[in-house]
This record gives C-alpha cells, sequence and structure tokens, in this order.
C-alpha cells in the first residue's frame, strides 16, 4: 500500500523528469528553432522542417513539365516532416490530369483562377476559383480546363512524396516563357505512376479500391452549411474540417477587413501552418522577422513558430489557412506524463476517494 505522501512524492518525481525530458525535446524539436530564411535545398537532402515563404513568382522553386501542365514546388517532403507536398499548377486549355487513382495519398485541389471539369469517380463536376476538392485514395479522378484562359489552382498531396514523379519524368523547366515538352508516353507515364502507388484509370468503370471510408469533398466559401467564426476581425470558413480529411489537415478560407488581425504574437504549438494569399496584402511577423505576403505568397510554418498576421491595409484580404498535423506524436508533455502517473497510482492504492479528488483538481486546473 501506498500512502498519500508516498504517492505525492511519486508525482513531484515524475513531474521534474518529464520537466527535464521537455527542456530536451523543445531544444532538439526542429519546429522551435529560430526564424530561418528558406534557402533552396535539394530534395534529396531536405530532411528537416523549415520556414518556407515563397514570393508570387518563386524564382528559385522546382518547376517541371508535366502532362497536365507546369507544377511548380511549393512544399515538399522534407520541409514538411513528409506530412504533405504543395504544388501550384498552370494548365493550359483543354489539358489536364490524366484519370488515375492513388494508393498511398489523398490528393486534393483548389482552383484559384480558371474553370475545370474534374472527375470524382465515375461522374465530372465543373469547378471554378474558390472551389476546394478533396480526392481520397483509392477513388479515380483527374480534371481538364474547359475554359479559354490558364486553368491555376493548388494541387496537394497527404503524405508527401508524389513529387518524385515529376522529377522522375526528368522535364525540368528552366525557361518558364518555352518549358520542354512534357511526357506523352503512357506507357512511360503508367510504369513511373506505379513506383509512387498511383494507377491509370481511363475506364470510367474503374472500380474503387475501397481504401478509405472518406468521400469525395467539393465546397467553397459560400458553401451552405459550412462552419464559420470570427476572430480578430476575421472570418473564418471551414473549406474541410479534420473529419471530413481523416484527420490529416483542416482547411480555411480567412477573410480581412481593413486593419484587422491578431497583433500578439503566439505559437502553433499543435500543428504546422501553411498560408497562400488569395487577395490583398498581409503583414506575417514570424519570430524577429516581418514578412509581407501580397497575392500569391506561400508561407510555411513548422510546429512551434512564433508569429502573427494582420491587414494593415485600406482593403480587405484573403487568405487560405492550412493546419497539418505533424506526422509523429509528439513526446508525453509535463501534464500528460502526470495523468498518466495519477492513473498509474489507482492500481497501487486502496484509498481510492483521496486519489479522486487529486484527479479532479488535475482536470481542473488543464
Amino acid at each position: 500500500m501506498i500512502d498519500r505522501k508516498k504517492l505525492s512524492s511519486l508525482i513531484a518525481g515524475t513531474v521534474i523528469a518529464s520537466f527535464s525530458f521537455g527542456l530536451e525535446v523543445v531544444q532538439a524539436h526542429p519546429g522551435h528553432s529560430p526564424f530561418v530564411p528558406h534557402e533552396i535545398t535539394p530534395l534529396s537532402t531536405a530532411t528537416t522542417e523549415q520556414v518556407l515563404v515563397i514570393s508570387p513568382e518563386a524564382p528559385d522553386r522546382p518547376v517541371y513539365s508535366v502532362t497536365s501542365g507546369i507544377t511548380t514546388f511549393l512544399a515538399y517532403d522534407g520541409e514538411t516532416n513528409n506530412v504533405f507536398s504543395l504544388f501550384k499548377d498552370v494548365i493550359a486549355p483543354n489539358n489536364g490530369a490524366i484519370p488515375h487513382l492513388h494508393t498511398r495519398q489523398d490528393e486534393f485541389y483548389y482552383i484559384l483562377d480558371g474553370t475545370a471539369n474534374v472527375i470524382t469517380g465515375g461522374t465530372t463536376k465543373v469547378v471554378t476559383a474558390g472551389n476546394f476538392i478533396f480526392l481520397p485514395k483509392g477513388n479515380r479522378h483527374g480534371f481538364t480546363n474547359i475554359g479559354s484562359t490558364p486553368l491555376q489552382m493548388l494541387v496537394g498531396v497527404t503524405p508527401a512524396g508524389f513529387e518524385g514523379f515529376f522529377i522522375d519524368q526528368n522535364k525540368p523547366v528552366i525557361d518558364r516563357s518555352n518549358p520542354p515538352p512534357p511526357e506523352q508516353d503512357l506507357a512511360v507515364i503508367g510504369q513511373l505512376s506505379q513506383k509512387y502507388g498511383t494507377e491509370l484509370a481511363l475506364d470510367p468503370a474503374t472500380p474503387s479500391k475501397g481504401l478509405t471510408d472518406l468521400d469525395f469533398l467539393i465546397t467553397k466559401a459560400d458553401t451552405p452549411g459550412r462552419y464559420s467564426y470570427t476572430e480578430a476581425g476575421g472570418v473564418y470558413t471551414s473549406l474541410a474540417n479534420d473529419a471530413e480529411t481523416g484527420n490529416q489537415f483542416s482547411l480555411f478560407d480567412v477573410l480581412l477587413a481593413p486593419q484587422a488581425g491578431s497583433t500578439q504574437v503566439v505559437k502553433n504549438e499543435k500543428e504546422s501552418l501553411s498560408f497562400y494569399v488569395l487577395d490583398g496584402d498581409l503583414t506575417f511577423q514570424i519570430g524577429n522577422e516581418t514578412k509581407q505576403g501580397i497575392a500569391g505568397t506561400y508561407i510555411y510554418l513548422p510546429k512551434g513558430t512564433p508569429y502573427s498576421f494582420q491587414n494593415m491595409g485600406t482593403s480587405s484580404a484573403r487568405t487560405l489557412l492550412f493546419k497539418t498535423p505533424v506526422a509523429v506524436p509528439e513526446p508525453a508533455t509535463i501534464l500528460g506524463v502526470l495523468a498518466v502517473s495519477i492513473l498509474a497510482a489507482t492500481s497501487l492504492v486502496k484509498r481510492k476517494q483521496p486519489l479522486l479528488n487529486v484527479s479532479r483538481e488535475f482536470h481542473q486546473k488543464i
């Protein structure tokens, strides 16, 4: 039997030990490092998360000519702890992605400009600027630019790794005004696709592989019934929530009125954050650096990065806010270890009521 005094000593010792361990974790975790401006790193050696601030022109980012069009890498494997990859695609009229399905990744599109016919299983849907489309793995999908102007869209995959499919086609773009012709041989494309857990699915009757219970999702900021809330003068509208994406990410359309936004610098302790500025001009405070985000700017903040963002202009501004959980859970926090200690102690004492009182006080504090 353990008396109250011994139980208190046990808990105190656990807290001290976990506090020491927690300090080591905070110092070692890359997301807690001071802000360092992004320097381009080859994909083969990009192994740690880092703050990314990418201008609309993205002059130093990898760009490839692919079957769907021209794709610019905004974020890739090592830069996001392998949680997701994000690309900006520009697609000529009547061009698009060959119908296919993934066995490893979920995919999503966000239409920036233009009109597309998106394949979802055996059906199609016309989407325009502002539409978000979530495409769960195991299900046939693709798209075609059905407009008369270039289609611009963000394309993401979770988890990361599909960027290798573009790299292996060996069509890097040096001069964006004169890109090399993309690979057109379906046999070659099919072989490369399989390497990255992807299968061509030209037949509309291609059956789903049943790899997930998630459904196709097509939303817009003005879609009836979408969750919305206000904070610091901004209107946050959900385009996709955790449940709809299998707890992989959530996505918000954020509309900030002039002179709105938070002035307090905070840390994103629960997940990494991505911003893609859609309209206007936003001011980001990232650590001790101030960055301007005009339309087309992409910013990635690893977990633990101090930040704030504001619209300091005279007109409204909009940004996408993309929240992604880390791939590997953080080690137990001080409170988490304390909770486990209390639960474990219940099996060692017979006098349960005093322990329950301690537990109640603990839960009230957190």
